[in-house]
C-alpha cells in the first residue's frame, strides 16, 4: 500500500526517450534502476498508450532502453490500465482536451490525454501527483502537456528536476 503522504508521479513517453538524451550511455541502465525501485514502490505510473509510442518509436532489431524498462515495470507503473472514466474528464475540459496531436496516424492514440487521465485516477491514492513531461511548447491550436496538466491542477516538471527530486542525479551522468 502507498503511502497517501507520498508523490506519484505520472510519466510522459517524451521524459523515458529523454534519458537517451540527458544521460550518458555508461549510465542510463543505474538511471533506469533507480527509476525500477522507485515504480516498485508504486510512485511511478504511466498508462499502456506511453508503452505503445515508445513501441511505435523503436528501431526493429536494436536494443531500446527506454522501451525495455517500460516493458518490465508495466505491471505496476500502468495498473490502472485505460481510465476511461477519467479520460472523459480530460476531454472535456477546454485546456487538456487540445493536447492530443491532430497529425496521429490512425490507430495511434496519443498518450498524452492518458497521462493526464492516469494522473486524475492516481489523486484518489495519494495528495501529492506530478506530471513528468518534456513537452513545454505546441502551437495553437494545441496545448503542451505541462500546460494541460497546470489546468487540471497538477504541477509538472521535466525529467533533469524528477531526478533531482528523488536523488538520483549527479554530475557525472551528463557530458554537458
Amino acid at each position: 500500500m502507498i503511502d497517501p503522504n507520498s508523490t506519484i508521479w505520472v510519466i510522459d513517453t517524451s521524459s523515458l526517450i529523454n534519458v537517451k538524451e540527458l544521460v550518458t550511455p555508461e549510465h542510463r541502465q543505474s538511471v533506469f534502476n533507480e527509476l525500477t525501485n522507485i515504480c516498485n514502490e508504486g510512485r511511478i505510473l504511466f498508462p499502456p498508450e506511453v508503452l505503445a509510442e515508445l513501441k511505435n518509436g523503436a528501431k526493429a532489431g536494436r536494443p531500446d532502453l527506454p522501451l525495455d524498462w517500460a516493458k518490465q515495470n508495466r505491471k505496476l507503473a500502468c495498473r490502472f490500465g485505460r481510465c476511461n472514466d477519467e479520460l472523459s474528464h480530460v476531454m472535456n475540459d477546454p485546456v487538456a482536451q487540445l493536447t492530443p496531436d491532430p497529425n496521429q496516424t490512425d490507430g495511434e492514440d496519443d498518450a498524452d490525454p492518458h497521462v493526464l487521465a492516469t494522473a486524475l485516477k492516481a489523486v484518489s491514492l495519494v495528495d501529492k501527483v506530478v506530471v513528468v513531461t518534456q513537452e513545454s511548447r505546441k502551437h495553437p491550436p494545441q496545448v503542451a502537456l505541462n500546460v494541460a496538466a497546470g489546468s487540471l491542477g497538477f504541477p509538472s516538471i521535466n525529467l533533469y528536476v524528477l531526478l533531482i527530486e528523488l536523488g538520483i542525479w549527479k554530475d557525472e551522468l551528463t557530458n554537458r
